[in-house]
């Protein structure tokens, strides 16, 4: 009777816990800035213009049409997360690295992923994509499913500044094996 009761106190004790009403805790009551306070909160959406053009961007780099370039500014930088290098200046720049990634990967292609557009408190617009790649080593034939965020930062309708997070590992296996 005894190990019933404890059992029964026990069962009571973890439903009981387990049914607590989530935290009503608001913003002002954590001592946390309001959006008017903090210039870096904003707003996002996946369904607007500078996000459908990302994606078409990406998709035409794969398919090596070069149109995409109208879309970024002469002052243009690109920067991987790997390195806090400059990769490629303006859209000549820009062309180049990809002519390279080209002569390094065969069949690149894009899922749709996810596109978002941010449009910051402090006047900045961002637009991200997030998803998967899938390209086939020129020198190695290796098969390489990748996944890819990409950052852009517009002024206006143009890109100034865009940021992939890659892993080299893929592009470098392939350089590697071009040099033997």
């Amino acid at each position: 009777m005894k190990k019933l009761f404890i059992l029964s106190f026990a069962a009571i004790t973890v439903f009981a816990a387990c049914n607590q009403p989530a935290s009503t805790t608001n913003a002002s009551q954590q001592n946390l800035p309001t959006a008017a306070e903090d210039s870096l909160a904003g707003t996002f959406t996946s369904k607007d213009a500078k996000s459908a053009r990302l994606l078409s961007i990406i998709k035409l780099f794969s398919k090596q049409d070069s149109s995409y370039l109208v879309d970024y500014a002469p002052n243009f930088t690109l920067k991987l997360m790997s390195d806090t290098a400059v990769i490629a200046r303006g859209p000549e720049g820009f062309a180049a690295y990809h002519k390279n990634l080209h002569n390094l990967f065969t069949d690149i292609n894009f899922a749709d992923g996810s596109t978002f557009t941010y449009v910051i408190n402090n006047g900045e617009v961002w637009s991200a994509y997030f998803g998967q790649c899938t390209a086939t080593g020129k020198n190695t034939n290796t098969k390489y499913v990748m996944p890819v965020n990409v950052w852009v930062r517009w002024d206006g309708d143009k890109i100034v500044f865009q940021s992939d997070v890659v892993d080299s590992k893929f592009s470098n296996a392939e350089m590697a094996a071009a040099k033997k």
